[in-house]
């Protein structure tokens, strides 16, 4: 609900970097070369309010050998160099953060807007039992909870009181990173992670039903360990589970090899760390069958990543009749999938190790389409796929056709590609599916006959996102959540049943408590910018009603613009504190990268033509001002994870255009990501420095960490800087924010050569016992983005109301 939870898609890598130092320095000197080109017209002096002289930072020494890595001993997270680093710089930020007045105000509007009761929409799992999750307003997580009669308020209107919480994960200490329970209803699985790394432990529980309307929570001693990026896919009788693993990690020793695989420095750097604060790359996935009341050692691995194919990953999903595992292998992030699927009913108790490889119908064996499950009658199965369709289609085949298999271009067409982008497709009982689509960044709901996509209505819906859906092939209704810019989300029930009208029947509304805030008071438009090889670029603006347009309106630009993922409308109480105290306007951009206008759009800001996102970001930044929305010096940028890297290499490249620049959790460093956890997985989005020379080049272009050039004094400034990250970010791992604070810090103090002169903040906000953004608590999250805001407001001179 805060902020828009930084997201790096999932997963996978490749090699290493310079094979000699010669080819480094020659590299290097490629690097540095001036950018006037950019069109930049410096700031000539400071603006900021939290001003401080370069000489003030930490101190880092740099390893001239590496020139283009002079920070390298800041990968290392357990040094005692990068620990002292690490404390110094949390020490800076802390008195640049004291200092910002509307630092404790802003803390109090975000509980404010935070503090109101919201849920997911609720999942049906037997004939009685419907599952969601809730948080009465200020809970440091979402409770997992079941209803204890007829389906979670599915009769009754939402109604909570009465229902029972399965799993607490405030008293347990973490957060549930994603849960699924039995088609019976009987027994529930949920992955729990602490201290915000993606390694998750799987538990489950058993809910005994001693009469129609009770029901107790037993825990199993079942444990599954060292999961990561895995589905939850019980069988039909509820008695096993399909989940995904990887061999545990060995992070201190890893850590010390170089590309050769030996000890860099000569010396074994000891026993494992706390999980989640190691850095060595996730290869060798596995795919396992999981029997209930056995052990762990004893699951059936069905598939694993290994030899050449190492970095691959396969997720697995269990057909609505449960005869089929329908299993999806990837490689990287590419919206690209092979096709498998194992026939359970055949299989009966003889699963063995190896038996998707050896038993599976690879119905698809290559890497040149991706295949969605949406639903199937016997063998006849329907998926959602973009071959040929870069903006999605459905498609029907037969498994027992073998002049069908892996030949997907004669597969019959149910439902042919439009003039938007179909997001997914849900089917219910009968002829009847759900279709959502993006239409111009907005999601639109359809309801349409399964057997030949014909449209039976299209719900009225403002403009908005579907945050949560929840439907099954056996019932006629289906829940979904809708969130706007302004309004923190309604649950919807809609019955296809009978031919009756579609009607929307609220389910449940969250409400807001905070009585200053009226809705009504806000506005929102849809604009368009034109980038610099004529794209139009479409922004969602938010402000407040009257607001004048003097080109002097505090702005807060967001952005991500990767990983073909879609930045759709939906209610964020940061920036809507941020609107609200500040009198500012919030913007949200939907850049080339993204999903929004399907595969050609993500294409289009991938890989060599990555360059054009940050295009578009410039583009959006002068058309805001060109509108008279604001100015350099009222403007903010902000970004997280992959918006991270865009918010960093935008700075890079036209310091002079924004006054402020917040960038979470960012991949820095281009030329060595792929080295680190699940980095390799990103190769298909960014390339790969070590996979050819082109590649190379074009990531170092705008490799942040590689193109920090710092004016000299009295020739110009950069925007105030907040880089974030925490200590257990094993996705986006924090030595690329180390490394970039340290760069731009180092250099700061090049150029102003040891003088006692101003500049713009430049401060690395880090955190423990956190991670990528998912499952932080609530007050640490209010703590995070009031220090954001306030830090904007500080530097950019916003007068908090």
């Amino acid at each position: 609900a805060l902020g828009r939870p930084p997201d790096l898609a999932t997963w996978h890598t490749l090699r290493w970097w310079p094979t000699s130092m010669s080819v480094a320095c020659r590299r290097a000197r490629v690097s540095f070369r001036p950018r006037r080109e950019l069109g930049m017209v410096p700031r000539v002096s400071c603006a900021s309010a939290l001003a401080r002289a370069p000489k003030e930072y930490p101190r880092i020494d740099a390893d001239e050998g590496r020139p283009l890595d002079p920070f390298h001993a800041l990968e290392d997270p357990y040094h005692a160099d990068t620990k002292a680093f690490v404390s110094q710089q949390q020490e800076v930020a802390e008195e640049t953060l004291n200092r910002c007045r509307a630092r404790g105000g802003m803390q109090e509007r975000l509980k404010q807007l935070l503090d109101h009761p919201r849920r997911s929409a609720p999942k049906r799992r037997g004939e009685k039992r419907a599952f969601y999750t809730r948080n009465r307003g200020l809970q440091a997580q979402d409770d997992l909870c079941v209803s204890r009669s007829g389906g979670g308020g599915c009769e009754s209107g939402g109604k909570e009181e009465e229902d029972l919480v399965v799993v607490d994960p405030t008293r347990l200490g973490g957060a549930i990173a994603s849960y699924e329970a039995s088609p019976d209803g009987r027994k529930l699985a949920y992955a729990f992670a602490k201290g915000g790394s993606d390694w998750c432990e799987v538990r489950f529980v058993q809910l005994n039903h001693e009469d129609e309307d009770e029901v107790h929570v037993e825990e199993l001693p079942d444990r599954l360990r060292y999961v990561k990026f895995t589905g939850l896919a019980w069988n039909l009788t509820g008695d096993a589970i399909v989940y995904n693993r990887f061999p545990p990690p060995n992070a201190r020793e890893e850590y010390a090899k170089d590309s050769d695989g030996h000890m860099e420095d000569g010396e074994d750097k000891g026993s494992n760390p706390e999980l989640g604060t190691e850095t060595n790359a996730n290869r060798g996935q596995q795919l396992v069958y999981h029997r209930m009341g056995t052990s762990q050692d004893e699951d059936v691995i069905l598939w694993k990543a290994e030899g050449e194919q190492e970095e691959w990953m396969a997720s697995g999903e269990i057909t609505d009749d449960g005869k089929y595992l329908v299993v999806g292998i990837t490689h990287g992030c590419d919206p690209v999938n092979r096709l498998v699927v194992l026939d359970l009913e055949e299989m009966g108790e003889n699963i063995k190790e190896g038996c998707l490889m050896k038993k599976g119908r690879y119905m698809v064996n290559n890497f040149d389409a991706q295949y969605d499950y949406v639903a199937n009658d016997g063998t006849i199965f329907t998926f959602k796929t973009n071959l040929n369709s870069p903006r999605y289609k459905l498609v029907r085949v037969d498994l027992s056709d073998e002049s069908k298999v892996n030949n997907p271009q004669d597969w019959m067409e149910v439902l042919s590609q439009s003039d938007h982008v179909l997001k997914w497709a849900a089917a219910l009982k009968g002829d009847v599916m759900v279709c959502d689509y993006l239409v111009d960044a907005k999601d639109v709901l359809q309801v349409r006959k399964l057997s030949n996509g014909e449209l039976l209505e299209e719900l009225d819906l403002p403009i908005g996102s579907v945050t949560s859906f929840s439907g099954r092939r056996e019932d006629s209704d289906f829940y979904f959540k809708f969130q706007t810019f302004t309004e923190p989300g309604t649950i919807y029930r809609v019955d296809t049943a009978g031919g009756r009208s579609k009607t929307l029947e609220v389910f449940h509304r969250s409400e807001l408590k905070d009585e200053k805030y009226d809705p009504d008071c806000l506005v929102t438009e849809q604009i368009f910018a034109t980038s610099k090889d004529g794209t139009r670029v479409p922004m969602f603006v938010t402000y407040e009603k009257g607001m004048k347009m003097d080109g002097n309106n505090l702005t807060m630009l967001y952005g991500y613009g990767g990983f073909n993922i879609s930045l759709t409308p939906s209610f964020s109480a940061s920036q809507l504190a941020f609107v609200l105290g500040f009198g500012g306007i919030a913007v949200t951009a939907n850049l080339r990268g993204g999903g929004e206008y399907g595969e050609e759009w993500h294409k289009a800001g991938s890989l060599k033509n990555k360059q054009n996102v940050f295009d578009d970001f410039i583009a959006c930044a002068k058309h805001l001002i060109q509108l008279g929305y604001t100015n350099p010096a009222k403007l903010a940028i902000q970004g997280g994870s992959n918006g991270g890297l865009l918010v960093a290499a935008c700075t890079n490249q036209r310091p002079d255009l924004f006054g402020c620049a917040v960038a979470h959790v960012g991949v820095m460093d281009m030329l060595r990501f792929h080295k680190f956890t699940i980095g390799h997985a990103w190769c298909s989005e960014y390339g790969c420095a070590d996979s050819s020379e082109e590649e190379y080049q074009n990531l170092l272009a705008y490799s942040p960490i590689h193109n920090v050039r710092i004016p000299e004094c009295g020739e110009g400034e950069y925007p105030s800087m907040m880089l974030l990250t925490g200590d257990h970010d094993d996705r986006v791992v924090p030595l690329h924010t180390l490394k970039l604070v340290a760069s731009i810090q180092s250099q700061m103090k090049q150029v102003d050569k040891g003088r006692d002169i101003p500049r713009n903040p430049v401060i690395a906000r880090i955190e423990s016992q956190t991670g990528h953004g998912a499952g932080k608590p609530t007050d640490k999250v209010i703590e995070q983005y009031a220090d954001v805001y306030a830090f904007i407001g500080g530097c950019l001179g916003g007068e908090w109301r």
